[in-house]
């Protein structure tokens, strides 16, 4: 009886097995056709997987994306912001470098991301997409654009080392935990496989996410619970005030001392060493991106969005920051400079533009507009160092 049933059950294994691939390739021809700014809603990005992200943004051939340039980093190398948020074609420093030379930009930066899972991500996605039948495979980029943003990247690298129990660790020991987690997080897992073989697997897993993210934008529950809503005015020193005393502001880690900000620091130079370690000869720049409140001319004291005090702001002394990032970029210009890393400054650029209008927000006064990162893509052309 047993053996009679099973040609039939063969049977409908086989057919479940063909269905399966063939929706899978349906699927794989969905992405590769309407996967793009033009074609793919926006809202839906965040939820779609790593290696949709890298291949969102229209700023590369996609027909031949190499040789390519590789942007990593965290939120900032992404293009978060109003250009963003409001369905801008070109929200990201990519779109303008690739508006200006027409060269092939690939974004491997992810929002939140710390400088250990900003390196591991790069080799990552790089497998992943080799690995796929959906994407052009990437091989290694000609060169590496690794944008530190001082706002909140230390204290996301300092969190990474509560979480692996090394914040007390000398930095001789540092050096090798940080290398293995690195090159552990650069190997994909079962689940990435997943992603790379059943496009929008990300969606599908995260759909009640995507539902509650359309119906109520999280930009908006924000500021329907701040007291204050942002005046309509385009006169820059009336929004200067307004946010001087309605909005807290991302700092220079103002918030740590000198031990932890070398701690950070610490953190970024060895994953940058891991980084070098992986790629090989491959010409690496670090791009250095100051906070608001390191941006523009404020009073004597400012809010700042606060991390440690309990409280969602504190007030700071406006030297306190400066110093700070002072501090910051010193140690991390002279650190990738002794490794043979470029390094660029966007700060005396962006500092310049400050003076006369606003660069953040208005929506998202955390990250640039589409000026503010229009600036930043300058300032890298004009450091030559995508002609090495």
């Amino acid at each position: 009886m047993i053996y009679q049933g099973f040609p039939k059950l063969a049977g409908n294994l086989l057919l479940f097995l063909l269905s399966s691939m063939f929706v899978i390739a349906l699927l794989g021809i969905f992405f590769m056709t309407i996967y793009s700014q033009e074609m793919f809603p926006r809202a839906l990005v965040a939820h779609s997987g790593r290696l949709q992200s890298t291949f969102y943004p229209n700023t590369f051939d996609r027909s031949n994306p190499q040789p390519y340039t590789a942007i990593l980093g965290d939120s900032y190398g992404q293009g978060m912001g109003d250009a963003y948020l409001s369905n801008q074609p070109e929200y990201s420093v990519a779109h303008f470098l690739n508006a200006d030379d027409h060269r092939n930009y690939l974004t491997f930066a992810r929002s939140g991301f710390g400088s250990v899972n900003a390196v591991a991500e790069l080799p990552r996605t790089i497998k992943w997409a080799d690995q796929s039948p959906f994407v052009p495979a990437l091989g290694k980029p000609e060169r590496i654009l690794f944008f530190f943003y001082e706002g909140n990247d230390l204290i996301n690298n300092l969190d990474h080392l509560e979480e692996l129990g090394l914040m007390g660790s000398s930095p001789a020991k540092l050096i090798p935990a940080i290398s293995n987690k690195i090159m552990d997080r650069a190997a994909p897992s079962k689940k990435n496989a997943l992603e790379a073989w059943i496009p929008f697997y990300t969606l599908f897993e995260n759909i009640g996410q995507i539902a509650d993210g359309l119906v109520y934008d999280p930009y908006i529950r924000r500021e329907k619970a701040i007291a204050e809503p942002f005046p309509v005015t385009a006169d820059f020193q009336e929004q200067m005030r307004f946010i001087a005393q309605h909005r807290a502001l991302q700092s220079a880690a103002a918030e740590l001392d000198e031990e932890k900000l070398q701690k950070g620091i610490d953190v970024l130079l060895i994953s940058l060493e891991a980084l070098r370690t992986l790629v090989k000869n491959i010409p690496i720049t670090v791009v250095y991106i100051p906070s608001p409140i390191s941006t523009y001319d404020w009073g004597e004291n400012v809010m700042i969005q606060s991390h440690y005090s309990g409280e969602a702001s504190l007030l700071i002394a406006t030297q306190k920051n400066m110093k700070n990032s002072a501090y910051i970029q010193t140690k991390i210009s002279k650190g990738v400079e002794d490794m043979g890393i470029n390094f660029v400054d966007a700060t005396p650029a962006l500092r310049l533009e400050g003076r006369t209008h606003l660069l953040h927000g208005l929506r998202d006064i955390k990250h640039f507009n589409a000026d503010g990162y229009r600036i930043l893509a300058k300032v890298i052309q004009g450091a030559q160092i995508l002609n090495e």
